[in-house]
């Protein structure tokens, strides 16, 4: 059985462990591909196609909104929802315990590629 992690629960946990303000279509589509690999495509689909980033804007306009840069923290939202006791709690109970180490692997793996991007 396959489950799907859509946008906006992969650009929050970038954002929150990360500390960024924006991560970049190409940042997701790596965070993607690293999970994937490391699960060697079991159990999860990571879905960061244009819908659900789109939805991830629509659903939460408080937190994000979208540009061709990427998606982005809104302006002037409130800093809790990027701290990892948020995240934790409003978005990480989608990610399923079987592959929830594997996720947390592919966020602090991802760091590199966020900050060879996009330093600030």
């Amino acid at each position: 059985m396959h489950t799907c992690i859509d946008a906006d629960l992969v650009a929050a946990n970038l954002m929150a462990f990360h500390n960024k303000q924006v991560v970049s279509i190409r940042a997701l589509n790596k965070f993607k591909e690293l999970l994937e690999s490391l699960l060697q495509g079991r159990y999860l689909y990571v879905d960061v196609c244009s819908g659900s980033i789109c939805m991830a804007v629509d659903n939460r306009p408080d937190m994000f909104y979208w540009d061709d840069e990427g998606l982005h923290r809104r302006d002037g939202c409130d800093p809790k929802f990027f701290t990892m006791e948020y995240v934790e709690k409003h978005f990480n109970w989608r990610i399923p315990k079987r592959v929830r180490a594997s996720f947390d692997t592919a966020c602090r793996l991802s760091g590199h590629i966020l900050n060879q991007e996009n330093p600030s």
